[in-house]
């Protein structure tokens, strides 16, 4: 970036800076965009991670740029996702821990591209215009929204701890806490090496950031003043927690494929005064193959007085494709097939199935993947006076496709976010936890109760503040009937309304410097000239 920030050896960063070549401030700085995903009590550092990478991108070139850069995002998503290593593993059918764990590097490698396309474009702002800090961003946010990742995710997600900063994600979606969160790291690196507090960045990201936060504060006191108004309901959650595997689940002892144990929860549950159930994401429990078990839940749902959302492989379509499904049982049978689908389990993308690739991915990946169809849209459901907006597992981590499902789904009296899940494919680690993180951003930006119901666990049920109200331990088979508030008003923000609103503005302010820096010649007193000086001066 600008050659004054050269300034900043000046400051007490200079011992990191004067070592390694700054690459150990690199992964400090990957390490620190890291820690609230897997502490969450940590989002404040979310808040300054980026300080140590900002300070060493003084000077640089693009070249220089991207390898630090690359360096930190790849120690980010190393650190912050390490279970892509075992699911990529499972995904691969690899039984060698070494390949395994290279084909997850290469992934991290990739994933952390998002930080390094931002580096470099800023780079070359700053050398165009000068203007390349303060687009940095504008940058990174525009590339978390749109980077391929195979799992999308958002820094945002790492501050679901922090309800206050969170709140305004109903405005805005998720990328507006992290815009708000990366222009804080870049206005206190400017403090820190000399610039003053009211120039032309500085002073109105101070505003910005008061008006969040203090937003977020009345916000959350408003919301919980609303919820406490709203009518309850009674839903029963059903976490089997069932093994992961490929094949159809067998049947417990003293049960049948028709009289499964969860059915036997299920009734206990509606006995209890559940008159929703909602039963995790599954694999081939027989519903859509066998026309007597369909006949047999219709009418025990019906005649047990509950609507009953379950999750199964519909392998036995019309068409004669094979949807991952959602099935509504009771007042009405409708069903909603997932939207948003993960590359390489769920399908394999157009580009590795050109003729260069498709013999790799097919040695690779063919023991794991299932050709499933994407569902065409959002199908709303109804439960009693109120809407269900159902999603499937990792859809959670879209927040457009949710949004959408949500106004789909939108009633007067209310409306609730239903996710089913099987997080069983990671064991008990950092994944499912960080699964549900980014559903409370889900309930959040759409200003709804979320019931997010996990294979293995934890399951949760949030209200529309962002508050948890139940949370099942994980690992264990469990069940309960958990009350819940849902009213008029829910699913009615901003961001529900017109969702990606917000990722279309930092877009189109970052295309138009780019467009800026195109159309500005070089400013040769920015541009990084080879000089002779001590190693901390990376010219």
């Amino acid at each position: 970036m600008s050659s004054a920030l050269g300034r900043l050896s000046d400051f007490q960063l200079k011992a990191i800076l004067g070592w390694g070549r700054g690459y150990p401030a690199a992964v400090l700085s990957g390490f620190a965009l890291a820690l609230p995903f897997v502490i969450p009590e940590c989002f404040l550092v979310g808040w300054i991670a980026l300080i140590p990478l900002l300070a060493v991108l003084a000077g640089s070139g693009v070249a220089r740029s991207w390898r630090l850069a690359s360096v930190a995002g790849f120690v980010q998503i190393a650190v912050g996702m390490p279970w892509i290593a075992g699911f990529i593993s499972d995904l691969a059918s690899v039984d060698s821990v070494v390949l395994g764990r290279t084909i997850a590097a290469g992934y991290w490698f990739y994933a952390g591209q998002s930080l390094a396309l931002a580096a470099i474009v800023s780079c070359w702002l700053e050398r165009r215009h000068r203007l390349g800090l303060i687009a940095f961003p504008f940058l990174y946010a525009s590339s978390l929204c749109l980077f391929p990742f195979v799992v999308p995710f958002r820094l945002a997600e790492g501050q679901s701890e922090f309800l206050v900063a969170a709140q305004n994600v109903a405005l805005t979606g998720s990328a507006g806490l992290d815009l708000v969160m990366l222009m804080t790291n870049v206005a206190v690196f400017r403090l820190l090496r000399g610039d003053a507090l009211w120039d032309r960045f500085n002073a109105p990201v101070c505003a910005i950031l008061a008006g969040w936060l203090i937003g977020g504060w009345f916000g959350l006191g408003e919301w919980r003043s609303t919820v406490d108004s709203w009518p309850r309901a009674s839903v029963g959650l059903v976490q089997p927690d069932i093994a992961p595997g490929l094949e159809p689940v067998e049947s417990q002892p003293g049960f049948s494929r028709l009289y499964s144990a969860q059915w036997a929860v299920t009734e206990d549950l509606a006995a209890l005064g559940a008159d929703l159930i909602v039963w995790p994401e599954s694999r081939d429990l027989g519903y859509f193959e066998e026309k007597s078990q369909q006949d047999y839940w219709r009418s025990g749902a019906r005649a047990l007085g509950i609507s009953l959302l379950m999750g199964d492989r519909d392998s036995v379509s019309v068409d004669g494709r094979e949807y991952n499904s959602l099935v509504m049982l009771g007042e009405q049978t409708s069903t909603y097939r997932k939207v948003q689908r993960i590359p390489f389990g769920e399908y394999i993308p157009a580009v590795f199935r050109w003729s260069m690739f498709s013999a790799i991915s097919e040695e690779i990946f063919s023991g794991f993947t299932r050709s499933i169809e994407a569902g065409s849209g959002p199908v709303p459901m109804v439960w009693r006076e109120w809407g269900l907006a159902p999603a499937i597992c990792f859809e959670s981590q879209w927040p457009e496709t949710i949004a959408r499902s949500v106004q789909a789904g939108s009633r007067p009296a209310g409306v609730a976010l239903v996710i089913a899940s099987d997080d069983a494919w990671f064991a008990d680690g950092l994944q499912p936890l960080q699964h549900q993180r980014a559903s409370r951003l889900r309930a959040l930006e759409n200003r709804v109760p979320l019931i997010h119901v996990i294979n293995n666990g934890p399951s949760l049920v949030l209200s529309p503040a962002g508050d948890s109200i139940f949370e099942s331990e994980a690992g264990k088979p469990s069940a309960a009937v958990v009350t819940m508030p849902i009213g008029a008003g829910s699913g009615q923000t901003l961001y529900s309304r017109f969702p990606g609103w917000f990722d279309w503005l930092i877009l189109s302010i970052s295309i138009g410097l780019i467009v800026l820096g195109l159309l500005t010649p070089v400013n040769r007193e920015t541009a990084p000239q080879r000089r002779q000086g001590p190693p901390t001066d990376y010219s």
